[in-house]
């Protein structure tokens, strides 16, 4: 196995690492935002079809529905009749508890002992110059929704100065590649080794909030030093990584050049 494999499959790793189950994250996805569109457009019944009502009494099982029905006013209200719905994040706890609660209309709460592992999914949902957050908890056993809750809505803020600061991740980026070309071009030897290194020694991490917020975090940036996620408009941030990998590359071209002259 050469040199130019073995870095293939380090940064293939790196980019395998990073990813999560794609499979899940759409199944409880693709549930939480069907059933807050069907309620939204009243289609209550494919909405029912998609809450965990299994092991309910029929008096209970109405008090939910009624519990579901009242949700529609308070997305339809701020949001209007076509509100804008997408992920946030999704993810799966582990307990031994699961509590059904529809605490909108302050009906419906119901508690058992079965074994779980819920699923949290947390929805943007914007419309009518408007934004908020849906909350679902999901069944890990069937992936069906035990729990809604519907949270403050806010005037979308404007984002130019985020995404203004995002030319910093991508300066880093152009700086490691073309630190990368220098070494390509160099005399150095075990050049994949010094590429790698541009490529994941990007410390500390400089995470840039949407609301304006400079944090420092003591970890490494993998992948050229620079990524972007989108959580909405309070959760999103740009990384960016010290090229330090890159500097200390750069400088040693340096000196070789000097010392060639």
């Amino acid at each position: 196995m050469n040199r130019t494999n073995i870095l293939l499959i380090l940064i293939s790793s790196l980019l395998f690492l990073s990813c999560s189950s794609e499979s899940r994250v759409d199944i409880v996805k693709n549930n939480s935002i069907k059933i807050i569109e069907n309620i939204n457009n009243e289609i209550y019944d494919d909405a029912y079809d998609l809450f965990d009502f299994e092991n309910i009494n029929k008096k209970k099982h109405e008090a939910l529905k009624t519990s579901i029905k009242n949700i529609r006013n308070l997305v339809y209200t701020p949001y209007g009749q076509n509100p804008k719905i997408g992920l946030v994040y999704a993810k799966t706890t582990h307990t031994k508890s699961r509590t059904w609660s529809l605490s909108l209309s302050g009906k419906g709460s119901i508690d058992d002992d079965i074994d779980s592992e819920p699923s949290i999914v947390n929805l943007s949902i914007e419309g009518k110059g408007r934004y908020g957050y849906i909350q679902l908890y999901l069944d890990g056993s069937n992936n069906k929704v035990t729990s809604i809750e519907v949270g403050e809505n806010y005037p979308i803020p404007s984002l130019w100065k985020f995404w203004l600061l995002g030319l910093f991740p991508l300066l880093v980026v152009a700086f490691n590649v073309f630190v990368i070309y220098k070494i390509i071009k160099s005399d150095f030897r075990k050049k994949w080794l010094k590429i790698l290194a541009v490529i994941i020694l990007n410390f500390p991490t400089i995470k840039i909030m949407s609301e304006g917020i400079f944090k420092l975090e003591y970890s490494l940036q993998y992948l050229f030093g620079a990524s972007f996620s989108w959580w909405g408009y309070d959760y999103s941030y740009w990384e960016i990584g010290i090229p330090l990998g890159g500097i200390v590359m750069l400088i040693k071209l340096r000196r070789d050049k000097i010392k060639s002259l």
